[in-house]
Formats: structure tokens, C-alpha cells, sequence
């Protein structure tokens, strides 16, 4: 096990998350206790997908499908890595159109609707790590926490800085994810 692809695999799901984010971020004319609360939800859902991509792995990885070999594991995390990587780099490369409609609070149904959607991600990630044999309670800090501390940040950028660099971060997720995948599978 080596903690670096865990560290990676973190700060790519991460940035996909600020940039989902901060665009909703970048609509709110005032942060509230709101922001904390949605933190939570957003690193509570994106702990339980987690947990199901990593209770996925676990059962490939039985005794009874182990007999393949070591090396299709780490195989199959990395085309799981570069699929999500290339869909993180489509959906920050794909042109969006912003309004400026402001909001003057988080939208606490909206938020928790763009966080179902992004659990697709965790949930492969959390594929990832158990296929590379990782345990369980690496993935609490792993999903739970970097999800609320990059949805809190999320939408204190896009409330600081607007939505232009969110594109870039989502670009940078999709990046470091291939570019592990490429350093797996080699």
C-alpha cells in the first residue's frame, strides 16, 4: 500500500467537488450556518458512495475471485481511474453558461441534488481503494473528511472569486487521476 495514490486519489476527487461547488458558490450573495450544514451532507453522502464502490472492490477481491492473480486489480483501478479522470477533464473542458441570478442562501435541495450527482465519483473511488487494498478506515478521512473541507471551500471561492476557475480545477482532478492510472498500470 502506498499512502501517496490514497493522497492523489483525494485531492482529484476533491477538486472535481470545489468545482461543482464554487459554481453554486458563485451565485450566493450570503453565507450562512447553511454552508456547514451542506458540508456535512455532502461529506456524509459522499462517505456512504464510498462505501459502496469500496464494498464492491471487497467482494471482487474474495477468495473465490482472487485466484486470477495480483495484477487485475490495480488493472482494473486504473481504467476506473481513467474513465473518471477523461469525465472530470470533458466536464471542465465542456463551456458553461452561468447566470446571474444571485441567490441570497444556499439552496439547501439544489445542493444536495448536485451532491447525488457527484457521488458517481466517490463511489468509484472508493472502488479504486479497496481494489488496491486499502482499509476501510483509510477511506473515512479520504471521502469524508476532504469532501466537507473542499464544500466548504468550494463555496467560499466561488463566493471570493466567482466562477471562472472552477473549470480548471475539475481539468486538474481529471489530470492527476489519469496520470496516477498511467503510473499504476505501467
Amino acid at each position: 500500500m502506498r499512502y501517496w495514490e490514497l493522497a492523489i486519489i483525494t485531492a482529484a476527487i476533491g477538486l472535481g467537488i470545489y468545482g461543482a461547488v464554487a459554481r453554486r458558490g458563485a451565485n450566493i450573495v450570503r453565507l450562512d450556518l447553511r454552508m456547514l450544514w451542506m458540508a456535512l451532507i455532502w461529506g456524509g453522502l459522499q462517505l456512504g458512495a464510498a462505501g459502496i464502490g469500496f464494498s464492491i472492490a471487497r467482494f471482487l477481491l474474495s477468495e473465490d475471485l482472487r485466484r486470477g492473480g495480483s495484477l487485475w486489480p490495480r488493472a482494473l483501478a486504473g481504467v476506473l481511474l481513467i474513465a473518471c479522470g477523461i469525465r472530470m477533464i470533458l466536464l471542465g473542458s465542456r463551456r458553461k453558461t452561468f447566470f446571474e441570478h444571485r441567490m441570497e442562501q444556499i439552496d439547501m435541495r439544489e445542493d444536495a441534488l448536485l451532491c447525488l450527482r457527484c457521488c458517481g465519483l466517490a463511489a468509484v473511488g472508493g472502488c479504486v481503494i479497496g481494489l488496491l487494498g486499502y482499509t476501510f478506515l483509510a477511506l473515512i478521512p479520504a471521502a469524508f473528511c476532504c469532501s466537507c473541507l473542499c464544500t466548504a471551500l468550494g463555496y467560499l471561492g466561488g463566493r471570493a472569486f466567482g466562477a471562472l476557475r472552477t473549470d480548471a480545477a475539475e481539468i486538474v482532478g481529471g489530470v492527476l487521476l489519469c496520470g496516477l492510472a498511467a503510473v499504476m498500470i505501467v
